[in-house]
Formats: structure tokens, sequence, C-alpha cells
């Protein structure tokens, strides 16, 4: 994406265009769409790299606009918490089998059970890795 496109998109003087909160979220998300579900990777590519209209692509996609207004602005959201960002600080020095888990569970938001029964892991040890993560996670100034 170029540097003009995100001073566009971060710009709230746009005119009319989408109006977003931070230039720094909107990297964020975009360096980090390879640990998103491929939809959300998909979204994060037509919106943030090719600067699609939320509307008309809602409009195309047959959903309504303030739907996938939301779901940018969740997106965007996730990057922003501190925990999000220190995970992904650290994300490749997590061995592989605890990265999935931790990506679905602290920027995923799903629960540790839920998580589980897609990747077909034991609940009790994907607990205990999701606690020692979230000890660090949540516990750096």
């Amino acid at each position: 994406m170029t540097n003009n496109h995100l001073e566009a998109l971060a710009d709230p003087k746009t005119n009319g265009k989408r109006k977003v909160d931070d230039r720094a979220s909107i990297e964020a998300v975009v360096a980090s769409k390879k640990y998103l579900p491929p939809q959300d990777r998909d979204l994060v590519e037509v919106v943030f790299e090719q600067g699609a209209n939320i509307s008309a692509l809602a409009r195309l996609m047959g959903k309504d606009p303030n739907s996938l207004h939301m779901k940018v602005t969740q997106l965007k959201k996730k990057f922003q918490r501190p925990a999000a960002k220190r995970l992904l600080a650290i994300i490749d020095q997590i061995p592989p089998e605890s990265r999935d888990i931790c990506l679905e569970h602290f920027i995923g938001g799903k629960g540790v059970p839920a998580i589980c029964k897609e990747l077909g892991i034991e609940v009790r040890w994907a607990t205990q890795m999701v606690r020692r993560y979230r000890e660090y996670l949540y516990n750096q100034s």
C-alpha cells in the first residue's frame, strides 16, 4: 500500500471518504493480516490496500453496509489492544503449535474450548499455555 493511500485514509479531512481513527491502526492491520482468517484477510486487502469504499463493497456482497463498517472497525480495534501489540511483537518466537492458539484467543477472541475443538487438541494443555502467555501479555508495563 502506498503511503499516500494510508495518509488519505487516516486524514479526517478527506471530504466524504472513510475517516479512520489513526494511521497506525491501519498499518497494524495490514502488517498483521496474515494472522487473520481468510475472509478477514480478503476484507483487509480490498478495503485498506485497494481502497474500496465499504458501503459500495457491502452492496456488491449483498451485506448491510453498517455491518461491514462495524467489521472493519472491529478489525482495527483488535490490533490496537496492548496485548495484541505485545503478542505480534513476539509472535515469531512462539512455537508453531502455540502460535495458532494465541492468535485465535488473544486476537480472534475465541475461547479455549472452541479453539481446541477446531484444532483437535487437548483443552488442559491449551488452557495452561494460554494462561502462561496471558500473564506475559497483560502484565507488561
